[in-house]
């Protein structure tokens, strides 16, 4: 149990640091102080990731998608919602894919690692969830894209499919920031590699906002950063 504690304390101070360090360095890759049209949020448990953009780097945000599956989280995202922080903010209770369906999703006991992907060791219950397309959010919300726009990813190794459900649609996006395993967690779960072969062609990767380490200090997770390029 202590281990578990120092693990998760770890994890915690390494996120927060990061994001400090990155502030004081280089002011989140020159994107400190401006206002984006939009940022859709799959995978966005609590709904805290903007709010963090927003104190941190005073980035704000005109209007918020957040996509989440687990009813449970939809508390903490509805209060968001309530206190208006955002302008205007919209929840969607699903999952994204590759496809339309019905599919099978794991949580655990830590909301953070539920996972359409099967985890390989925690402990999960299995329930049914809706599944959409990033295309399909797109064409839901088409009216709000301006000339900025953020996608943020995190789907606990389900990227390579969340990214391919946007199709060409990706172009609307000026920034996307998506969370990378490099410890395998679930089966099937998506690369670095993967996830560069769908974004090399027309986004270029500028670095990190974050890295969570083990205890044995080998790097588990990234906020990877790629920028749309200029061609």
């Amino acid at each position: 149990m202590l281990n578990l504690v120092k693990k998760s304390l770890k994890n915690f101070l390494a996120l927060n640091f990061s994001f400090f360090k990155i502030k004081n360095k280089n002011k989140l890759f020159g994107l400190s102080g401006k206002n984006f049209d939009l940022f859709i949020d799959v995978g966005a448990n609590v709904g805290d990731f903007p709010l963090k953009l927003n104190k941190l780097f005073k980035i704000t945000f005109s209007n918020v998608v957040y996509i989440e599956p687990d009813g449970e989280c939809q508390k903490e995202l509805n209060k968001i919602k309530t206190k208006k922080i955002f302008p205007n903010c919209f929840i969607e209770k699903v999952s994204l894919g590759g496809e339309k369906k019905v599919i099978d999703f794991y949580k655990t006991t830590r909301s953070e690692e539920n996972s359409s992907l099967q985890p390989l060791k925690s402990d999960y219950k299995k329930i049914n969830v809706n599944q959409v397309t990033g295309e399909d959010i797109v064409f839901n919300y088409k009216h709000l894209f301006g000339k900025k726009n953020i996608l943020k990813i995190d789907t606990q190794g389900n990227e390579k499919e969340v990214l391919e459900g946007f199709k060409n649609y990706l172009n609307y996006f000026s920034i996307i920031i998506i969370e990378i395993s490099f410890t395998k967690f679930y089966k099937n779960q998506s690369s670095f590699f993967e996830i560069m072969n769908i974004l090399d062609e027309k986004f270029n990767f500028i670095g990190d906002l974050s890295q969570t380490y083990d205890e044995n200090g080998k790097l588990s997770y990234m906020n990877a950063c790629f920028e749309k390029k200029i061609l």
